[in-house]
């Protein structure tokens, strides 16, 4: 296979533009090639611009959804395209202009990634962004290397069953696409993993390390992958039996957990449109970040504090557990954060529990009230990378120290919310670090020889469609006070 060959007219890749900022979107790829340009611009969550950009809402449903679908799939795999981009394109990749990067990016994401989307389409639609962007001298140039892709792989969802291919392949995990062996790193595991898997190099050698073999496979696995949504039921309001019979007729499949508290969406829906969302009867939780709450153990009738408490969702677990005794009270240092924990409290409809904004520095914080404190605090996010994929390209080997050290200062504050006698605090992250973790219990016990850790579990993220068991990573423990 030989690399395509570069274009003699030097300014080809970095051909002037009347304006940095594209053209508002009317189709999917646009739209998601406006996504990619505003993230790398602004680092704001992809999901969040595809939900509150007004150009986004003005978009038709469909379209919308699949340009969202796209961005995110292509910033999730961006590490894997780049390396085979590097492959294809003979020019180093950081010299090629980042709007010509961007659509290559969509069409790679689109052809290896995406396999309901077919390879023609894929093709001609992200090449006519070039139209779009008033770039038209990158269409012939993209539809070559886009055209190579699709002679280097293999499509299995797209192909028949007799087909193969005509040379090595390797699969990409995640997928059906089998890629020509020849843009797959040898040697180095460390750099094939990190291939594989689109994750920084120094990560993938941090889990090698820390991890069997086994468990780094089954966590790299679920960082491809966003699990089925997530559901936890208000018992206190509604059984899941009941839940489940009030949905009976609609087109919807679900799946049942042993854990009594919790169901799993399998198919897609608008869940503001379900029976019970309006009257408070369930809301979005991962079943391992319900598990921070049950460790706490609310009791009926105690007074209980959520430190960073945003979007909610442990804050209406907590005062489900207390069965509308008692008092929650939920923090957070941003004014839109809190908003968004106080339109679940309102629409769970417990009376038992406020919000309450608190100084960035986490000060502020009632003192000496409450009975139990659980400080769900700001981390890595490396056990949910699958549902954010943003995390790759904002994590760096330095941020683990540097968290910790805001991790134990928030947990320091916890402390003087507690009642003078007694209490407990529980300690949870999405994070699956030890610096995280394990580090800031030793540093906190330390400084705090009046508590004891009676317990703590880390969940490692795991995702197997074929049992239906999916859950995120997450790190939590229990300190008493003697």
């Amino acid at each position: 296979m030989m690399k395509r060959p570069f274009a003699q007219d030097a300014n080809f890749y970095n051909e002037p533009r009347a304006s940095l900022v594209p053209p508002i979107p009317t189709q999917a790829r646009q739209a998601a090639y406006m996504l990619l340009h505003t993230f790398d611009e602004t680092g704001e969550f992809v999901s969040r611009l595809g939900e509150q950009s007004i150009w986004a809402r003005k978009l038709a449903p469909r379209e919308r959804l699949l340009g969202l679908r796209i961005a995110e799939t292509t910033i999730l795999r961006r590490l894997t395209i780049k390396m085979i981009m590097q492959q294809l394109v003979n020019k180093p990749w950081e010299e090629i202009e980042p709007g010509l990067k961007r659509l290559l990016e969509i069409g790679c994401s689109q052809l290896l990634f995406l396999p309901d989307i077919e390879h023609h389409a894929a093709v001609f639609e992200t090449v006519e962004l070039a139209q779009w962007m008033n770039h038209t001298r990158w269409k012939g140039f993209a539809n070559g290397i886009l055209r190579e892709l699709q002679r280097q792989s293999v499509n299995l969802s797209l192909q028949s069953g007799d087909e193969q291919a005509e040379f090595a392949t390797v699969k990409l995990p995640g997928t059906n696409t089998l890629l020509n062996e020849k843009l797959v790193p040898e040697g180095d595991p460390t750099i094939l993993n990190s291939f594989l898997y689109s994750l920084p190099a120094w990560l993938v050698e941090r889990w090698l390390a820390r991890f069997t073999t086994a468990e780094f496979q089954q966590i790299t696995e679920a960082s491809l992958q966003d699990a089925p949504l997530s559901i936890r039921i208000n018992k206190s309001r509604i059984s899941r039996e009941e839940l489940v019979k009030s949905w009976t007729g609609l087109e919807i499949e679900i799946f049942l957990p042993p854990d009594q508290d919790s169901l799993l969406i399998l198919s897609s829906v608008e869940l503001a449109k379900l029976p019970g969302f309006e009257q408070g009867y369930f809301f979005i939780q991962d079943i391992s970040a319900m598990q921070a709450v049950k460790m706490l153990d609310p009791q009926p009738g105690e007074c209980i504090l959520d430190i960073c408490a945003a979007p909610g969702s442990k804050t209406i677990q907590i005062a489900d557990a207390l069965q509308g005794t008692g008092e929650v009270v939920a923090t957070d240092v941003l004014s839109d954060r809190l908003a968004r924990v106080q339109e679940n409290i309102k629409r769970s409809r417990f009376d038992n529990v406020k919000a309450l904004l608190i100084n960035k520095n986490g000060t502020g914080l009632p003192s000496g009230k409450f009975d139990a404190v659980l400080v769900d605090a700001p981390c890595s996010n490396t056990g949910v990378l699958g549902k954010r994929p943003e995390v790759r390209a904002r994590i760096s080997a330095g941020d683990f120290q540097e968290l910790g050290r805001l991790q134990l200062s928030i947990l320091k504050n916890a402390v003087s919310a507690l009642k003078p006698a007694g209490g407990r605090i529980v300690y949870s992250t999405c994070s699956i670090e030890p610096e995280e973790n394990k580090g800031v219990i030793k540093n906190f016990l330390k400084e705090f020889p009046q508590f004891t850790c009676t317990k703590n579990e880390l969940i490692l993220p795991k995702h197997d469609s074929s049992t239906n068991q999916f859950q995120d990573g997450a790190f939590m423990a229990l300190f008493v006070k003697k």
